[in-house]
């Protein structure tokens, strides 16, 4: 789908560190001005599940650089809500310079490191590959919270028995002690009530 760039000038501005696909996977992107390439759409992709790179030209049907919704990142035991600022509109992809977090139960905004960008964690938060909720349960002990779905996420709530459901950053519903699932009324939490069903030792209430 995508077509050569004009110039080599207009390959580094617009796609020099940031996210795009290659194959189907998120991808870091990389050119220089300074670079003398075979050609001049020719860019390095590295893959952020393994690290590697490859040299690609922006032509190959297997490039995309469509830009794709962020949602949470699970990153060092706890689910960030991710947001984008754009700040230069000829960007494509995802620049990684416009990529923001916010901490489970703060409305601060902080911008993600470049590392966080590349990482395999980011890689999960694209593909999103999301652990399930019984899976999130037992990751509690030693997490803030965690991400079972691009926008939701859960925590613990002091009891150990006790875990908040939260809807991009939002208090959405908790598991009470009974084990059992309280959600509030509304179409946020029509998804969450299919991920909590997976879930056979967990009685529903809504």
């Amino acid at each position: 789908m995508a077509k050569p760039f004009i110039s080599r000038h207009d390959v580094v501005q617009r796609l020099n560190s940031t996210l795009c696909w290659y194959k189907g996977e998120p991808v870091f992107v990389t050119c220089r001005q300074d670079e003398m390439p075979k050609s001049s759409n020719e860019i390095t992709v590295t893959r952020l599940r393994t690290g590697r790179h490859k040299k690609i030209t922006v032509g190959e049907d297997d490039f995309c650089y469509k830009a794709r919704r962020l949602g949470y990142m699970n990153h060092h035991g706890e689910a960030l809500w991710l947001v984008r600022r754009p700040t230069r509109q000829y960007k494509v992809g995802i620049p990684t310079e416009t990529v923001y977090y916010v901490r489970h139960e703060s409305i601060q905004e902080r911008k993600l490191g470049s590392a966080a960008c590349r990482s395999p964690e980011m890689h999960k938060a694209l593909m999103c590959e999301y652990p399930s909720l019984g899976e999130a349960r037992e990751y509690l002990d030693g997490s803030i919270s965690v991400a079972i779905a691009r926008d939701f996420a859960v925590s613990p709530m002091g009891n150990p028995r006790r875990i908040g459901f939260y809807f991009r950053g939002r208090s959405v519903g908790i598991i009470n002690e009974r084990n059992e699932a309280e959600l509030y009324d509304g179409p946020d939490t029509s998804y969450l009530r299919g991920l909590i069903l997976r879930d056979s030792k967990m009685g529903v209430n809504v």
